[in-house]
């Protein structure tokens, strides 16, 4: 009867012991770490998702991510989730996640990207989906508990992914803070950037976008059905301007009026489209711009031709 007595009191005691635990959790550094994030977003990302310690899909696709906390170990502290609001394809995905230690710092449990994802599955465990190309994927599986990954088998049965309700990130409910991107029209691009560029004869549904502080312009249109984004900018240096970060490009020397040009293709395994992008620098006085194609099928394309039609030197005919 002793030893029921003490095993029920030391019980009791490490129960209350986890509730007091639980109930010191301060979660301010997820609070400003979404702030942060936020703010990056409206300012079009000074800093790098790198140096605030998160995927770099934060800067790439900011309009479909979102943050959630939810404590997935059921150990009385939350997680903060960091991945795609739900969407066809994309639900359940996650690219970060953080826990705290025991001093409420930050803990970086894994980061992610759109061919690098993870997804929460109802048996509580985690599944990794990785890959590099059609032919070199990979599916790994997790435990996890109070910030520790542990590899394990695959499940016998199917598990179903947990479908997670992200919060979008907001930077304009921020104080001071708007949206980067200012829709305007040509001429408004061409006084905010110093940049002149031409549209392709045909083009439809054009629309101009300038992120001023960056100096940065954006025109997008589609052409034959295809949709374009042209961006450019005045750089000292030559920058990709394109905003894709796959890795399996399919790159070719180009020609773009007198300018040294790159042309690659990728195919992105998710959507199964395939994206064209070309990127040249006019070295005087000083300009990198970037067009983008993206379609089911690009095959005979030639994006040097639009590229030809979008690039008006700046020095005149050479």
């Amino acid at each position: 009867m002793l030893k029921k007595t003490i095993a029920a009191g030391l019980a009791l005691s490490m129960t209350l012991s986890s509730f007091a635990f639980a109930a010191e959790r301060d979660y301010t550094a997820y609070d400003k770490l979404i702030a942060s994030v936020e703010q990056q977003m409206s300012c079009g990302w000074e800093k790098t998702p790198e140096d605030l310690g998160v995927s770099v899909m934060l800067e790439v696709s900011p309009e479909t991510t979102g943050w959630l906390r939810r404590d997935i170990d059921n150990n009385g502290t939350d997680e903060l989730l960091i991945g795609e609001l739900p969407q066809k394809d994309w639900d359940g995905v996650i690219y970060d996640m953080f826990t705290l230690d025991a001093a409420n710092n930050p803990v970086h449990v894994f980061t992610g990207w759109d061919r690098n994802r993870w997804y929460l599955l109802e048996n509580g465990m985690l599944r990794n989906e990785g890959s590099s190309g059609a032919d070199n994927s990979v599916t790994e599986y997790y435990t996890y508990k109070s910030g520790e990954l542990t590899k394990a088998e695959a499940p016998k049965d199917s598990v179903k992914v947990v479908s997670l309700d992200f919060t979008p990130f907001s930077p304009a409910s921020s104080v001071s803070m708007v949206n980067p991107w200012t829709e305007t029209d040509a001429k408004d691009v061409q006084d905010k950037t110093g940049v002149t560029i031409g549209i392709p004869e045909g083009a439809e549904n054009v629309r101009w976008f300038v992120l001023e502080d960056a100096g940065l312009g954006d025109a997008e249109f589609t052409l034959n059905g295809i949709p374009f984004s042209v961006r450019f900018k005045l750089t000292a240096e030559a920058e990709d301007l394109s905003g894709l970060y796959y890795e399996n490009w399919t790159t070719e020397k180009a020609t773009v009026g007198y300018c040294d040009a790159t042309d690659r293709r990728v195919k992105d395994e998710t959507t199964g489209k395939t994206i064209a992008n070309c990127l040249w620098f006019d070295l005087v006085p000083g300009i990198s711009y970037s067009v983008t194609a993206e379609a089911d099928d690009l095959d005979g394309f030639d994006i040097i031709a639009v590229a030809e039609q979008v690039f008006i030197p700046m020095q005149g005919d050479a």
